[in-house]
């Protein structure tokens, strides 16, 4: 009996801690965002950085390709 409570807890706890990452990622693409749209209003150019920025946070969590499968491709 004890340890179904145990193992409940605990899945309770991760799925409360993957809830508040994904909660920051997405606060973090939204900031991300809005200063697309403000730079883009204002006529401003992107930077280099910035752009890396950009994919850097929309590519998060997907699967990129390794090294070793780029190496294959060419």
């Amino acid at each position: 009996m004890w340890v179904v409570f145990g193992s409940e807890a605990l899945h309770l706890i991760w799925l409360r801690m993957e809830y508040k990452e994904y909660q920051e990622k997405t606060q973090h693409k939204i900031k991300l965002l809005q200063e697309i749209v403000e730079r883009i209003e204002k006529g401003q150019e992107f930077t280099d950085d910035f752009r890396q920025e950009i994919r850097m946070v929309l590519m998060h969590g997907r699967n990129e390709p390794n090294d070793e499968d780029a190496m294959e491709e060419d």
